[in-house]
């Protein structure tokens, strides 16, 4: 059974070796006012096959974007449609370079920004979709440049199993070379 599985593997790997690859370009970021540019981070996929990511600069406020890709339903292409303009007014984060994740239920984007907040050192969101087809942002935690709190979360985080968040910030905290953060429930 081994050999067996072995000589399937093998021969996939041939297969896959001697094939090209192909590529599509599924969008092209345009600094149009209303597109995104920059996407610096990976994409994260639901349970529909829509890809979920973000731009660092570029939407209607220049703070970044939040966007979803949706896979054409027979032909034609991907629809970009943006779920969220950050802006660098004080409220909103601005800046997201890290990666989405989404909670256990599949449902709620979660992310961070650099820059924004009322201290201008970066903040951690959920996006939550709402029936309308908006999606909804809240703020769970702005950051703060006193010499002890983190700044600038650029990593994307993760859920432990009692679902509280955990990151880090690229520099801030009591030596100012970063810090590595909680949000509980």
């Amino acid at each position: 059974m081994e050999r067996a599985a072995l000589a399937i593997f093998a021969v996939t790997l041939l297969v896959a070796s001697t094939c090209p690859a192909e590529d599509e370009v599924l969008h092209s970021f345009n600094l149009n006012g209303t597109d995104g540019v920059t996407p610096e981070a990976g994409l994260v996929v639901d349970s529909g096959g829509n890809l979920y990511g973000t731009t660092a600069q570029g939407g209607a406020f220049g703070g970044g974007t939040l966007f979803r890709l949706t896979p054409p339903q027979f032909a034609g292409p991907w629809v970009e449609k943006i779920l969220h303009n950050f802006s660098n007014d004080g409220v909103d984060g601005a800046n997201p370079y890290a990666a989405l994740i989404f909670d256990a239920a599949g449902d709620n984007l979660y992310g961070t920004t650099v820059g924004g907040s009322a201290q201008g050192s970066g903040v951690v969101f959920t996006l939550t979709p709402q029936l309308s087809g908006a999606w909804t942002e809240r703020r769970l935690r702005d950051f703060n440049n006193n010499g002890k709190d983190g700044v600038a979360p650029s990593s994307g985080l993760v859920f432990d199993i009692q679902r509280n968040l955990y990151g880090t910030t690229a520099t801030g905290g009591s030596h100012g070379e970063g810090t590595v953060f909680e949000i509980s429930r």
